[in-house]
Protein backbone atom coordinates (compact mmCIF):
# COMPACT_ATOMS: atom_id res chain seq x y z
CA UNK A 1 0.00 0.00 0.00
CA UNK A 2 1.35 3.14 -1.27
CA UNK A 3 1.68 6.05 1.32
CA UNK A 4 2.30 9.78 1.02
CA UNK A 5 5.25 11.87 2.86
CA UNK A 6 1.81 13.33 5.02
CA UNK A 7 0.18 9.99 5.70
CA UNK A 8 4.08 8.82 6.97
CA UNK A 9 4.38 11.86 8.64
CA UNK A 10 0.61 10.94 10.30
CA UNK A 11 1.44 7.70 11.64
CA UNK A 12 4.99 8.67 12.97
CA UNK A 13 2.47 11.14 15.50
CA UNK A 14 0.42 8.34 15.86
CA UNK A 15 3.38 5.89 16.94
CA UNK A 16 4.82 8.16 19.40
CA UNK A 17 1.43 9.39 21.11
CA UNK A 18 0.89 5.33 21.83
CA UNK A 19 4.34 5.16 23.04
CA UNK A 20 3.60 8.04 25.66
CA UNK A 21 0.30 6.41 26.57
CA UNK A 22 -0.39 2.75 25.90
CA UNK A 23 1.19 -0.44 27.31
CA UNK A 24 4.18 -1.58 24.75
CA UNK A 25 6.22 -4.61 24.87
CA UNK A 26 9.79 -4.30 24.22
CA UNK A 27 10.95 -8.23 23.92
CA UNK A 28 8.09 -8.27 20.80
CA UNK A 29 10.22 -7.43 17.29
CA UNK A 30 8.31 -8.40 14.51
CA UNK A 31 11.54 -7.78 12.32
CA UNK A 32 13.71 -10.01 14.36
CA UNK A 33 14.15 -12.71 11.44
CA UNK A 34 17.47 -14.18 13.23
CA UNK A 35 15.51 -15.44 16.83
CA UNK A 36 11.66 -14.67 16.11
CA UNK A 37 11.42 -15.99 13.22
CA UNK A 38 13.42 -18.90 13.96
CA UNK A 39 11.49 -19.91 17.01
CA UNK A 40 8.57 -17.65 17.98
CA UNK A 41 6.67 -20.04 20.56
CA UNK A 42 8.93 -18.90 23.99
CA UNK A 43 7.48 -15.74 23.47
CA UNK A 44 4.11 -16.66 22.60
CA UNK A 45 3.89 -18.38 25.46
CA UNK A 46 4.78 -15.27 27.27
CA UNK A 47 2.47 -13.17 25.79
CA UNK A 48 -0.36 -15.66 26.05
CA UNK A 49 0.10 -15.50 29.91
CA UNK A 50 0.98 -12.37 30.71
CA UNK A 51 1.13 -9.68 27.80
CA UNK A 52 -2.56 -10.24 26.07
CA UNK A 53 -2.36 -7.06 24.56
CA UNK A 54 -0.20 -4.41 23.57
CA UNK A 55 0.57 -1.47 21.34
CA UNK A 56 3.80 -2.65 18.91
CA UNK A 57 5.39 0.29 17.35
CA UNK A 58 7.33 -1.19 14.51
CA UNK A 59 4.02 -2.25 12.89
CA UNK A 60 1.79 0.47 14.33
CA UNK A 61 -0.82 -1.81 15.94
CA UNK A 62 -2.22 -3.92 18.45
CA UNK A 63 -0.27 -7.44 19.05
CA UNK A 64 -3.41 -9.63 20.66
CA UNK A 65 -2.99 -13.03 22.19
CA UNK A 66 -5.64 -15.29 23.00
CA UNK A 67 -6.11 -18.51 24.08
CA UNK A 68 -7.56 -20.75 21.92
CA UNK A 69 -11.83 -19.67 22.30
CA UNK A 70 -10.94 -16.43 22.11
CA UNK A 71 -9.11 -16.82 19.15
CA UNK A 72 -11.97 -18.28 16.99
CA UNK A 73 -14.53 -16.30 18.50
CA UNK A 74 -12.33 -12.95 18.13
CA UNK A 75 -11.63 -13.91 14.69
CA UNK A 76 -15.31 -13.95 14.07
CA UNK A 77 -16.23 -11.13 15.60
CA UNK A 78 -17.75 -8.32 13.22
CA UNK A 79 -16.67 -5.36 15.27
CA UNK A 80 -13.66 -6.03 13.20
CA UNK A 81 -12.58 -5.62 9.43
CA UNK A 82 -9.81 -7.75 6.77
CA UNK A 83 -10.36 -4.19 4.94
CA UNK A 84 -7.05 -2.20 4.87
CA UNK A 85 -9.61 0.11 3.53
CA UNK A 86 -10.97 0.58 7.29
CA UNK A 87 -7.39 1.70 8.61
CA UNK A 88 -7.61 5.06 10.04
CA UNK A 89 -4.49 5.58 7.74
CA UNK A 90 -5.54 3.81 4.65
CA UNK A 91 -5.07 6.28 1.17
CA UNK A 92 -8.59 7.62 0.46
CA UNK A 93 -10.17 5.63 -2.59
CA UNK A 94 -10.02 7.17 -5.86
CA UNK A 95 -13.07 7.88 -8.08
CA UNK A 96 -13.61 4.65 -10.53
CA UNK A 97 -12.53 6.75 -13.41
CA UNK A 98 -9.75 7.87 -11.97
CA UNK A 99 -8.34 4.26 -10.98
CA UNK A 100 -5.66 2.37 -13.27
CA UNK A 101 -6.76 -1.12 -13.80
CA UNK A 102 -4.60 -2.26 -10.93
CA UNK A 103 -6.40 0.22 -8.43
CA UNK A 104 -9.76 -1.21 -9.90
CA UNK A 105 -9.08 -4.73 -9.60
CA UNK A 106 -7.37 -3.97 -5.78
CA UNK A 107 -10.49 -2.21 -4.95
CA UNK A 108 -12.77 -5.29 -5.89
CA UNK A 109 -10.37 -7.82 -3.85
CA UNK A 110 -12.05 -10.30 -1.28
CA UNK A 111 -10.07 -8.42 1.27
CA UNK A 112 -11.17 -4.76 0.19
CA UNK A 113 -14.87 -5.56 0.33
CA UNK A 114 -17.78 -4.86 2.52
CA UNK A 115 -19.43 -7.36 4.65
CA UNK A 116 -22.55 -7.62 2.15
CA UNK A 117 -20.45 -7.98 -0.64
CA UNK A 118 -17.76 -10.16 1.05
CA UNK A 119 -20.57 -12.81 1.97
CA UNK A 120 -22.20 -12.37 -1.80
CA UNK A 121 -18.79 -13.54 -3.76
CA UNK A 122 -18.09 -16.25 -0.75
CA UNK A 123 -21.47 -17.68 -1.53
CA UNK A 124 -21.22 -17.60 -5.44
CA UNK A 125 -17.72 -18.84 -5.66
CA UNK A 126 -18.33 -21.63 -3.14
CA UNK A 127 -19.52 -23.93 -5.94
CA UNK A 128 -15.52 -23.79 -7.98
CA UNK A 129 -14.63 -25.28 -4.29
CA UNK A 130 -16.81 -28.16 -4.15
CA UNK A 131 -15.63 -32.25 -3.80
CA UNK A 132 -16.21 -32.24 -7.47
CA UNK A 133 -14.15 -29.85 -8.68
CA UNK A 134 -11.47 -30.06 -5.76
CA UNK A 135 -10.99 -33.95 -7.13
CA UNK A 136 -10.83 -32.50 -10.68
CA UNK A 137 -8.29 -29.99 -9.61
CA UNK A 138 -6.03 -32.71 -8.15
CA UNK A 139 -5.12 -34.01 -11.24
CA UNK A 140 -3.10 -30.54 -12.03
CA UNK A 141 -2.01 -30.92 -8.21
CA UNK A 142 -0.70 -34.26 -9.23
CA UNK A 143 0.88 -33.07 -11.86
CA UNK A 144 3.07 -30.70 -10.78
CA UNK A 145 3.85 -32.32 -7.59
CA UNK A 146 5.11 -34.67 -9.53
CA UNK A 147 7.18 -32.49 -11.93
CA UNK A 148 8.92 -30.92 -8.67
CA UNK A 149 9.61 -34.36 -7.16
CA UNK A 150 11.10 -35.05 -10.61
CA UNK A 151 13.52 -31.71 -10.52
CA UNK A 152 14.26 -32.53 -6.60
CA UNK A 153 14.94 -36.26 -7.79
CA UNK A 154 18.00 -34.97 -10.00
CA UNK A 155 19.28 -32.96 -7.41
CA UNK A 156 22.90 -33.65 -6.31
CA UNK A 157 24.27 -32.46 -2.41
CA UNK A 158 22.38 -29.60 -0.62
CA UNK A 159 19.44 -27.45 -2.37
CA UNK A 160 17.73 -24.81 -1.44
CA UNK A 161 13.83 -26.32 -1.26
CA UNK A 162 12.20 -22.97 -0.78
CA UNK A 163 12.72 -22.26 -4.39
CA UNK A 164 11.29 -25.07 -5.67
CA UNK A 165 7.80 -24.85 -2.90
CA UNK A 166 7.85 -21.43 -4.03
CA UNK A 167 6.63 -22.45 -7.92
CA UNK A 168 4.06 -25.49 -6.95
CA UNK A 169 1.31 -23.26 -6.04
CA UNK A 170 1.91 -20.75 -8.23
CA UNK A 171 2.05 -22.99 -10.80
CA UNK A 172 -1.18 -24.96 -9.79
CA UNK A 173 -2.85 -21.54 -9.46
CA UNK A 174 -2.30 -20.81 -13.09
CA UNK A 175 -3.32 -24.29 -14.68
CA UNK A 176 -6.43 -23.61 -12.45
CA UNK A 177 -7.26 -19.94 -13.85
CA UNK A 178 -6.12 -21.40 -17.34
CA UNK A 179 -3.14 -19.21 -17.87
CA UNK A 180 -0.63 -20.69 -20.56
CA UNK A 181 2.54 -21.21 -19.37
CA UNK A 182 3.90 -18.98 -21.66
CA UNK A 183 2.39 -16.25 -19.89
CA UNK A 184 3.28 -17.25 -16.62
CA UNK A 185 6.19 -14.21 -15.97
CA UNK A 186 3.04 -12.13 -16.82
CA UNK A 187 0.68 -14.09 -14.21
CA UNK A 188 3.28 -13.83 -10.91
CA UNK A 189 3.81 -10.64 -12.32
CA UNK A 190 0.12 -9.59 -11.55
CA UNK A 191 0.52 -11.44 -8.35
CA UNK A 192 3.64 -9.71 -6.78
CA UNK A 193 2.10 -6.60 -8.10
CA UNK A 194 -0.85 -6.91 -6.20
CA UNK A 195 1.28 -8.14 -2.75
CA UNK A 196 3.31 -5.35 -3.15
CA UNK A 197 0.33 -2.96 -2.69
CA UNK A 198 0.09 -4.03 1.22
CA UNK A 199 3.52 -3.01 1.68
CA UNK A 200 4.99 0.91 1.74
CA UNK A 201 8.35 -0.16 0.59
CA UNK A 202 6.34 -2.50 -1.97
CA UNK A 203 7.80 -2.49 -5.68
CA UNK A 204 5.71 -3.05 -8.28
CA UNK A 205 5.98 -3.60 -11.78
CA UNK A 206 2.92 -1.72 -13.91
CA UNK A 207 3.81 -3.03 -17.34
CA UNK A 208 3.55 -6.39 -16.00
CA UNK A 209 0.72 -6.53 -13.88
CA UNK A 210 -1.12 -4.44 -16.86
CA UNK A 211 -0.06 -7.59 -18.90
CA UNK A 212 -0.87 -10.33 -16.01
CA UNK A 213 -4.62 -8.36 -16.02
CA UNK A 214 -4.86 -8.31 -19.68
CA UNK A 215 -4.43 -12.30 -19.71
CA UNK A 216 -6.33 -13.10 -16.98
CA UNK A 217 -8.79 -11.54 -18.30
CA UNK A 218 -8.79 -12.90 -21.95
CA UNK A 219 -9.19 -16.18 -20.11
CA UNK A 220 -11.78 -15.12 -18.48
CA UNK A 221 -13.97 -13.66 -21.40
CA UNK A 222 -13.54 -16.83 -23.55
CA UNK A 223 -15.03 -18.62 -20.58
CA UNK A 224 -18.03 -16.85 -20.52
CA UNK A 225 -18.32 -17.85 -24.51
CA UNK A 226 -16.97 -21.05 -24.46
CA UNK A 227 -17.23 -22.88 -21.26
CA UNK A 228 -15.44 -25.77 -20.55
CA UNK A 229 -15.28 -28.00 -17.31
CA UNK A 230 -12.72 -26.19 -15.61
CA UNK A 231 -12.72 -23.86 -12.48
CA UNK A 232 -12.89 -20.53 -14.27
CA UNK A 233 -16.17 -21.50 -16.23
CA UNK A 234 -17.57 -23.07 -13.12
CA UNK A 235 -16.94 -19.06 -11.73
CA UNK A 236 -18.18 -17.08 -14.60
CA UNK A 237 -21.28 -19.48 -15.39
CA UNK A 238 -22.85 -20.33 -12.09
CA UNK A 239 -25.84 -18.69 -10.83
CA UNK A 240 -28.10 -18.86 -7.89
CA UNK A 241 -31.18 -19.48 -7.32
CA UNK A 242 -32.24 -15.92 -7.73
CA UNK A 243 -29.89 -15.93 -10.93
CA UNK A 244 -27.26 -13.69 -9.45
CA UNK A 245 -24.26 -14.23 -10.72
CA UNK A 246 -20.49 -12.85 -11.09
CA UNK A 247 -19.75 -10.15 -13.58
CA UNK A 248 -16.26 -10.50 -15.27
CA UNK A 249 -15.12 -7.84 -13.11
CA UNK A 250 -15.90 -9.99 -10.07
CA UNK A 251 -14.12 -13.05 -11.22
CA UNK A 252 -11.38 -11.41 -11.95
CA UNK A 253 -11.39 -9.55 -8.54
CA UNK A 254 -11.59 -13.09 -6.66
CA UNK A 255 -8.98 -14.72 -9.25
CA UNK A 256 -7.11 -11.86 -8.24
CA UNK A 257 -7.44 -12.75 -4.73
CA UNK A 258 -6.59 -16.14 -5.46
CA UNK A 259 -3.12 -15.16 -6.49
CA UNK A 260 -2.87 -12.71 -3.67
CA UNK A 261 -3.35 -14.72 -0.80
CA UNK A 262 -3.52 -18.38 -2.48
CA UNK A 263 0.51 -19.02 -4.23
CA UNK A 264 2.24 -17.35 -1.47
CA UNK A 265 0.51 -18.90 1.59
CA UNK A 266 0.76 -22.25 0.35
CA UNK A 267 4.46 -21.90 -0.19
CA UNK A 268 4.82 -21.26 3.08
CA UNK A 269 2.27 -23.57 4.30
CA UNK A 270 4.68 -25.99 3.10
CA UNK A 271 8.10 -25.21 3.31
CA UNK A 272 7.13 -24.99 7.70
CA UNK A 273 5.04 -28.35 7.43
CA UNK A 274 8.17 -30.07 5.70
CA UNK A 275 11.04 -28.82 8.28
CA UNK A 276 8.71 -29.76 11.00
CA UNK A 277 8.75 -33.62 9.78
CA UNK A 278 12.11 -33.46 8.93
CA UNK A 279 13.21 -32.11 12.20
CA UNK A 280 11.17 -34.76 13.59
CA UNK A 281 12.45 -37.56 11.72
CA UNK A 282 10.54 -40.84 13.98
CA UNK A 283 7.45 -39.08 12.62
CA UNK A 284 8.77 -40.15 8.55
CA UNK A 285 8.44 -43.71 8.58
CA UNK A 286 4.87 -43.42 10.50
CA UNK A 287 3.51 -41.33 7.72
CA UNK A 288 5.02 -43.31 4.79
CA UNK A 289 3.42 -46.32 6.64
CA UNK A 290 -0.08 -44.81 7.46
CA UNK A 291 -0.71 -41.73 4.70
CA UNK A 292 -3.81 -41.44 6.21
CA UNK A 293 -2.56 -39.64 9.00
CA UNK A 294 -1.17 -37.40 6.63
CA UNK A 295 -3.75 -34.29 7.25
CA UNK A 296 -3.08 -34.95 11.49
CA UNK A 297 0.09 -34.66 10.84
CA UNK A 298 0.58 -31.37 8.79
CA UNK A 299 -2.28 -29.71 11.27
CA UNK A 300 0.31 -30.51 14.43
CA UNK A 301 3.42 -29.76 12.55
CA UNK A 302 1.80 -26.05 11.91
CA UNK A 303 0.24 -25.96 14.79
CA UNK A 304 3.11 -25.63 16.52
CA UNK A 305 5.37 -23.83 14.08
CA UNK A 306 2.64 -21.84 12.35
CA UNK A 307 3.61 -20.04 9.41
CA UNK A 308 3.18 -16.36 10.33
CA UNK A 309 4.78 -14.53 13.41
CA UNK A 310 2.02 -13.34 14.69
CA UNK A 311 -1.17 -13.86 12.93
CA UNK A 312 -4.06 -12.46 11.12
CA UNK A 313 -4.55 -8.11 10.87
CA UNK A 314 -8.10 -6.60 11.50
CA UNK A 315 -9.19 -3.44 11.87
CA UNK A 316 -11.87 -1.99 14.10
CA UNK A 317 -14.85 -0.82 12.78
CA UNK A 318 -15.91 1.05 16.09
CA UNK A 319 -14.18 1.77 19.22
CA UNK A 320 -14.01 -1.16 21.26
CA UNK A 321 -12.66 -2.55 24.35
CA UNK A 322 -9.99 -5.51 24.31
CA UNK A 323 -8.42 -7.15 27.39
CA UNK A 324 -8.90 -4.09 29.09
CA UNK A 325 -7.71 -1.98 26.60
CA UNK A 326 -9.64 1.09 24.94
CA UNK A 327 -9.13 0.64 20.76
CA UNK A 328 -10.14 3.21 18.65
CA UNK A 329 -11.81 3.29 15.68
CA UNK A 330 -9.63 2.64 12.49
CA UNK A 331 -6.71 0.89 14.76
CA UNK A 332 -5.26 -2.02 13.27
CA UNK A 333 -4.66 -5.34 15.62
CA UNK A 334 -2.26 -8.39 15.11
CA UNK A 335 -4.23 -11.37 16.21
CA UNK A 336 -1.80 -13.69 17.32
CA UNK A 337 -2.63 -17.11 16.00
CA UNK A 338 0.46 -18.61 17.26
CA UNK A 339 -0.77 -18.28 20.57
CA UNK A 340 -3.60 -19.65 20.58
CA UNK A 341 -2.10 -22.69 18.61
CA UNK A 342 -0.31 -23.30 21.98
CA UNK A 343 -2.76 -22.69 24.82
CA UNK A 344 -1.68 -25.39 27.23
CA UNK A 345 -5.52 -25.10 28.51
CA UNK A 346 -6.23 -26.77 24.86
CA UNK A 347 -3.32 -28.60 24.11
CA UNK A 348 -1.39 -30.80 26.48
CA UNK A 349 2.51 -30.13 26.87
CA UNK A 350 1.54 -27.41 24.11
CA UNK A 351 5.41 -27.67 22.58
CA UNK A 352 5.43 -31.42 21.71
CA UNK A 353 5.37 -32.20 18.81
CA UNK A 354 2.14 -35.09 18.73
CA UNK A 355 0.60 -36.38 15.74
CA UNK A 356 -2.03 -38.36 17.42
CA UNK A 357 -3.54 -35.66 19.38
CA UNK A 358 -7.33 -36.20 19.75
CA UNK A 359 -8.22 -32.19 19.31
CA UNK A 360 -6.71 -31.26 16.39
CA UNK A 361 -9.95 -30.11 15.11
CA UNK A 362 -9.07 -26.99 17.71
CA UNK A 363 -6.09 -25.82 15.74
CA UNK A 364 -6.41 -22.19 13.77
CA UNK A 365 -4.57 -22.62 10.64
CA UNK A 366 -7.17 -21.38 7.53
CA UNK A 367 -9.52 -18.80 9.71
CA UNK A 368 -12.97 -18.95 11.08
CA UNK A 369 -16.61 -17.85 10.58
CA UNK A 370 -16.94 -15.67 7.10
CA UNK A 371 -13.34 -15.39 6.82
CA UNK A 372 -12.24 -19.13 6.50
CA UNK A 373 -10.32 -19.31 3.96
CA UNK A 374 -12.92 -20.14 1.00
CA UNK A 375 -9.31 -22.25 -0.98
CA UNK A 376 -8.12 -24.38 2.14
CA UNK A 377 -9.56 -27.30 0.45
CA UNK A 378 -7.36 -26.58 -2.03
CA UNK A 379 -4.51 -25.77 -0.56
CA UNK A 380 -5.01 -28.91 1.77
CA UNK A 381 -4.96 -31.29 -1.05
CA UNK A 382 -1.04 -29.30 -2.01
CA UNK A 383 -0.01 -29.82 1.02
CA UNK A 384 -1.32 -33.24 1.27
CA UNK A 385 0.09 -34.08 -1.90
CA UNK A 386 3.41 -32.82 -1.76
CA UNK A 387 4.15 -34.17 1.89
CA UNK A 388 3.23 -37.73 1.11
CA UNK A 389 5.37 -37.52 -2.30
CA UNK A 390 8.21 -35.74 -1.12
CA UNK A 391 8.45 -38.29 2.15
CA UNK A 392 7.63 -41.29 0.21
CA UNK A 393 10.23 -40.26 -2.24
CA UNK A 394 12.93 -39.25 0.02
CA UNK A 395 12.90 -40.31 3.40
CA UNK A 396 16.01 -39.26 4.57
CA UNK A 397 15.42 -36.00 3.69
CA UNK A 398 17.29 -33.92 6.66
CA UNK A 399 18.10 -29.83 7.15
CA UNK A 400 21.52 -28.86 6.17
CA UNK A 401 21.52 -25.53 7.88
CA UNK A 402 18.75 -23.25 9.79
CA UNK A 403 16.55 -21.33 7.22
CA UNK A 404 17.14 -18.00 6.64
CA UNK A 405 14.49 -15.63 6.69
CA UNK A 406 13.32 -12.09 5.00
CA UNK A 407 11.66 -9.60 6.75
CA UNK A 408 7.68 -9.87 5.59
CA UNK A 409 4.48 -7.81 7.36
CA UNK A 410 2.70 -11.24 8.28
CA UNK A 411 4.66 -14.53 7.49
CA UNK A 412 8.28 -15.97 8.38
CA UNK A 413 9.21 -15.87 5.00
CA UNK A 414 11.94 -19.04 4.10
CA UNK A 415 14.72 -17.46 1.53
CA UNK A 416 17.15 -20.43 1.90
CA UNK A 417 15.48 -24.08 3.25
CA UNK A 418 18.92 -25.79 2.51
CA UNK A 419 18.03 -29.36 2.67
CA UNK A 420 19.77 -32.71 1.04
CA UNK A 421 19.04 -36.35 0.72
Amino acid sequence: MELSLFTKLKIAGYVIKQLITKPTFNKYNPDDTQDYYKNPNPLNLEMLTGKKIFFAPRIAAWVLSLDRDGLFEFAKDERFSVSFKDWRFAPAVKPESEQDDLEKLISGLLMSMDRGDHRRIRRLVQPAFSPRNIHKMQDIVDRVVDEAIETISKKTGPFNLADITAEIPLKITSELVGVDTSYRKEFKGLADAIMATYAPEGDINYSLAKSGIDTVKAVILDRRENPRDDFISVLVQTADEDGDRLSIEEVMAFVASLMTAGPDTTQHFLNFAIQTFITHPDVIPQINKNPQIIDDAITEALRMNYFSHSGGVRFAREDVVLEGQQIKKGEMIKFNVNAGNIDPDTFEDPLKFDITRKNLNDVFIFGSGSHFCVAAALAKAIGRTFALKLLGNFPTLRLVEEPTYEKDFISRKMVTFMVEY
